[in-house]
């Protein structure tokens, strides 16, 4: 089961866009995330398929609303009531879809440009504390307001089962390493005792690598 809880955030004036996730499930950012900066952004989750992933970025990129994205891509799922999954274009439109299978606590709040979402949680105050996060931790990078907003889901009391894996993922228009790519980032944590904490690690020697203050 991908258990897990994930905040995903555009940066309307820099067009940036990014995910992060924590879980009690080994390699979470392997299965998780998905972004395109020309399309959007997927989050599948809870019995996670990977093909949510690929298929929606394709029907965003076509201009597709997060909202259709889903009912299509949940249209023939016979099991759709176990998953999880949150959808955002490039303008911050948002959808999600919490399966009434999902393990309890589960659930999503969003708005324009932000999505938290979660399931086998604390409760919804895990969601609420990753919210406030994001809305009132804007004057930083975005990795820093995903990063935030995960320890502040940490703190509320995240995943019930306990802690195992983290990443974060940030892409842009060109904004890959040198220009090359769209992909700012992607960095992950697939094993360890403190996930998020080590993520953080990891983020600073990036910044740290590329002279970024």
């Amino acid at each position: 089961m991908i258990n897990t809880f994930t905040a995903a955030k555009l940066d309307a004036e820099t067009g940036a866009m990014g995910i992060a996730v924590a879980s009690k499930f080994p390699a979470v950012g392997s299965l998780v995330p998905f972004a395109d900066p020309e399309a959007g952004l997927i989050i599948t989750q809870s019995q996670a398929r990977t093909d949510f992933g690929k298929t929606g970025i394709q029907l965003l990129k076509k201009g597709v609303p997060p909202g259709e994205c889903i009912e299509y891509l949940l249209k023939k799922d016979n099991e759709r009531e176990i998953r999880q999954i949150a959808a955002m274009d490039t303008k911050g439109n948002t959808s999600s879809f919490t399966g009434i299978k999902c393990k309890k606590w589960a659930g999503c709040i969003k708005g324009k440009g932000y999505i938290c979402i979660g399931n086998f949680l604390a409760g919804s105050n895990v969601l609420k504390s990753m919210e406030n996060a994001l809305i009132n931790y804007t004057e930083v990078k975005i990795w820093d307001m995903l990063i935030s907003a995960l320890k502040a889901g940490e703190n509320a009391g995240g995943d019930i089962r306990g802690k195992q894996a983290a990443a974060l993922l940030v892409v842009k228009k060109d904004g890959g390493y040198g220009g090359y790519g769209d992909k700012i980032m992607d960095l992950r944590v697939d094993d360890h005792k403190d996930p998020i904490s080590e993520l953080q690690r990891l983020l600073n020697i990036w910044e740290k690598e590329l002279g970024i203050d």
